[in-house]
């Protein structure tokens, strides 16, 4: 995903300001309570709606806005060469939710709960996947440059996710190894017809299984590269923030 700008209306503390994104890497800097962390959650709560938020839908809209003004974000992006402007709103004495997505121009979704979903289905994560790619505490950052490279390591993966995504599979092989160890111990206590016929769909589970532990390993290596460049990304934001 390439950001291309975000325009925020009665936001919390933004009352009406737009951000245009430059090409490369970004970095957002200011002082403690400036709307840092509020901007990045703008935009995880424009794309996944209120569950992205970290208050009530009541506390999203900008203290002091007339209870007439809606609070709105709209956000432009770039994802797999396809341009998307997403718009997310809260309006009404009841706070009604409403969204919209347009995809090249085209209008390809409308209202609050298909937006979400349908923006989950494209990115291929979900909100907290999303928060865990992008942001990361400045205490974190700080933290990275005084650690060896095997804590380094590891805490880049319990930033990223990615340490969940490893015991997931652990859990799968160990699936696996138990089940073909079934089948060996049945190979050798059943010899009849039906005993074969038992055998027999035991170890076309196993070949399911192994097929969809392929397929989720392609997925979580594919993973793993895009947050290996995100790590990377991370670290020069770092060390530029230093000079």
């Amino acid at each position: 995903m390439i950001l291309k700008s975000i325009r925020l209306k009665n936001f919390r503390k933004f009352k009406d300001s737009f951000i245009e994104f430059p090409d490369g890497v970004t970095g957002v800097i200011g002082l403690n309570g400036v709307g840092k962390s509020t901007l990045f959650e703008a935009i995880a709560w424009t794309l996944y709606g209120p569950v992205a938020a970290r208050t009530s839908t009541e506390q999203i809209k900008r203290e002091g806005a007339a209870p007439s003004d809606p609070c709105r974000v709209e956000l432009d992006f770039i994802f797999d060469d396809d341009a998307y402007h997403v718009v997310r709103e809260i309006s009404g004495k009841n706070l009604s939710a409403s969204g919209s997505a347009t995809v090249n121009g085209k209008q390809v979704v409308n209202g609050a709960e298909v937006l979400s979903k349908f923006i989950q289905k494209k990115l291929g994560m979900d909100w907290k996947s999303f928060y865990t790619s992008i942001f990361a505490k400045q205490k974190e950052l700080n933290t990275l440059s005084s650690m060896n490279p095997s804590e380094r390591r590891q805490l880049i993966l319990r930033m990223l996710g990615i340490n969940a995504i490893d015991e997931i599979i652990s859990q799968i092989r160990s699936d696996l190894k138990e089940k073909k160890n079934l089948i060996e111990t049945l190979s050798g206590m059943l010899v009849d017809e039906q005993g074969n016929n038992r055998i027999l769909r035991f170890q076309q589970e196993i070949e399911r299984q192994q097929q969809r532990l392929k397929e989720r390993s392609f997925r979580i290596e594919e993973q793993q590269r895009h947050h290996q460049k995100i790590q990377q990304e991370l670290l020069k934001i770092k060390k530029d923030s230093e000079t």
